[in-house]
This record gives C-alpha cells, sequence and structure tokens, in this order.
C-alpha cells in the first residue's frame, strides 16, 4: 500500500512538471503564436521548437527522477536504520520473541513492496538492496519463530519443574507435620506417664508416711502406759504398806491396781488413730486428764501388767 501511494505521487508529480511552463517554453510558445498569426511558422520551425520543448521537458523529468531517487534512498536509509534497530534475532522470553518475529515479518513486506516501487522507477540498486533487506528480515522472522518454540519449550519444563518443586516441597512440609504431631502426642503420653508415676510414688509415701506415724503412736502409748503402771504400782504399794497387808498379797494387788488404773487411763488419753477422729480424741483425752478423770468404755491392746515390771513380780 505505501508502495503504490509513492507511486501515484511521483507520477502525478510527472505528469504537473510535464504540463509545467517554463520561461523558454513560454517565450516559444508566444513566438509560434505570433509567427502563426502571421503565417511565418514554417514546418521546420515549428519542428525545431516542438524539439526545444520536448529536450527541456526531459531535462525537466530527469531532474524529477534524480530528486525522487535521492528521495528514496532517503527513505531506505531511514528504513534501514530501523531495520538494523531490529536485527538482533535475540529474545529473553516467548512473548518477546513472536513480537519480533511480526515485526521483522511486517518489515520485510514493507521492503518487497519498498522494492518493488524501486524497479517500477527503474531505480535497481535500490530494488535489489530492498529485496535483499526483505529476504534477510524474512530470516530473521523465521529464527524467532523458531526460538520462540524453543522458549516456550524451556518455559513450559521450568513450570513443570517449579510446580515439582513445589509438590515436594507440600510433601516434605506434610511429612514434618505429622512427624511434629507425633513427637508432641509422645510427649504428652511421656508426661501422662510420669505424672501418673509421680502420683503413685507420692501415695505410697503418703501410706508410708502414716505406718508410721501410727507405730510411733502406739510406741508412744506403750511407753506412757509402762510408766503410768510403774508409777501406779509404787503408788498402791505404798498405800498398802501402809495399811499393814501382806507383803506378798500387797504386790499382787499393787501390780493389779496399777494395771488397772494405767489401762484405764491410756484408754481415755490416748488417740483413736481413726482420720477425723484423732483431733476430737486428743481434745477429749486432754481435758479429762486435766481433770484426773478416767473413761473405762475405750479399749486399747494394752499388754498385761506383768509385762511392764517382771522384777516386781519375780521379787
Amino acid at each position: 500500500m505505501e508502495g503504490g501511494k509513492m507511486s501515484l505521487v511521483f507520477n502525478a508529480g510527472a505528469f504537473a512538471m510535464r504540463n509545467q511552463l517554463t520561461a523558454g517554453m513560454q517565450l516559444r510558445s508566444s513566438l509560434r503564436s505570433f509567427a502563426k498569426e502571421n503565417n511565418l511558422l514554417s514546418k521546420k520551425d515549428e519542428e525545431f521548437l516542438d524539439a526545444l520543448d520536448d529536450f527541456e521537458q526531459q531535462q525537466i523529468e530527469r531532474e524529477a527522477r534524480r530528486r525522487h531517487a535521492e528521495k528514496n534512498v532517503s527513505s531506505i536509509r531511514q528504513r534501514s536504520n530501523v531495520f538494523s534497530s531490529l536485527c538482533a534475532p535475540r529474545a529473553t522470553t516467548s512473548q518477546q520473541a513472536a513480537q519480533k518475529a511480526k515485526q521483522y515479518e511486517a518489515q520485510a513486506l514493507s521492503l518487497a513492496q519498498q522494492a518493488r516501487v524501486s524497479a517500477g522507477i527503474g531505480d535497481d540498486a535500490a530494488a535489489q538492496e530492498l529485496e535483499r533487506r526483505s529476504l534477510e528480515a524474512t530470516q530473521y522472522a523465521n529464527q524467532m519463530y523458531a526460538q520462540e518454540m524453543q522458549l516456550a519449550r524451556q518455559e513450559a519444563q521450568e513450570r513443570k519443574d517449579k510446580l515439582d518443586r513445589e509438590a515436594q516441597d507440600y510433601i516434605e512440609e506434610k511429612k514434618a507435620k505429622q512427624a511434629a504431631e507425633a513427637a508432641l502426642r509422645a510427649m504428652k503420653q511421656r508426661r501422662l506417664q510420669e505424672a501418673e508415676q509421680k502420683r503413685c510414688a507420692a501415695l505410697n509415701h503418703l501410706e508410708t508416711a502414716r505406718k508410721a506415724k501410727r507405730k510411733r503412736q502406739q510406741a508412744d502409748i506403750e511407753a506412757w502406759g509402762r510408766r503410768v503402771t510403774e508409777g501406779q504400782f509404787w503408788i498402791r504399794q505404798m498405800q498398802l504398806a501402809q495399811r499393814g497387808e501382806h507383803p506378798a498379797q500387797r504386790l499382787a494387788q499393787a501390780s493389779l491396781d496399777a494395771y488397772r488404773e494405767a489401762n484405764s487411763s491410756v484408754t481415755a488419753i490416748a488417740p483413736s488413730f481413726t482420720p477425723g477422729a484423732e483431733r476430737a480424741a486428743g481434745g477429749a483425752a486432754g481435758s479429762d486428764a486435766g481433770r484426773g478423770v478416767s473413761t473405762g468404755s475405750i479399749t486399747t491392746n494394752m499388754p498385761e501388767a506383768s509385762s511392764y515390771l517382771p522384777e516386781v513380780i519375780a521379787a
């Protein structure tokens, strides 16, 4: 389309120049008219004047062709500069390669049209140069299309590799989360087991402490009973001696009375060793002991009186 437009402009300019009258042509036209009016124009003179007009017209047309050729060469140089900016068949992405290929195709078509225009006006050198550049642009377009396919394959492979890496990362992350959850469950289970073991150990320790406390209390009661029995024995023996009773009878009676009084005192004052009743029993026993009251309703495992005073009974 561009070549047809340029050809139309050139033909219109040539037609205007062909019909343009120069100063010499105007002068010859005036002489021809004057000679015809006065019958002075011969055929030879008319041919001579026409030859001069044709010669001058040819000069005008040659000048127009020269100017048009210079303008065409300038346009070719501009196109060449534009083309040289595209003469780098390299791209980094498939989209960029496709765009460059389309640019090369458009440039090749434009150069081919210009070559036809130049050939039409007889400028064979410019036409050959334009044809060469058009073929070169076509080759570059083909190279860019091939590079586009190669880059598209590389990009597809890169996308596939990226998806594979993301999938592998997701799998590894999922495995790590599962391992962390399993470790957390195991840690909780170990903590529960340790807590249960500590609870059992605490219960065992508490039971052992309670047993030891009972043993100490029983031992204290027995020791206290022995001291009470001994004290009561000597008190009763002195009381019986003051009455003048027989020594053997006095010894037996004193031992029996001492045991009875000691047993009554122990059962009244000693705790019952039952939860909750220990404090009440202790308080009641303390108040009774302070008043010197003995309660015979509570029974304990007091030994016989003979076990407290074996030496005295034997004597």
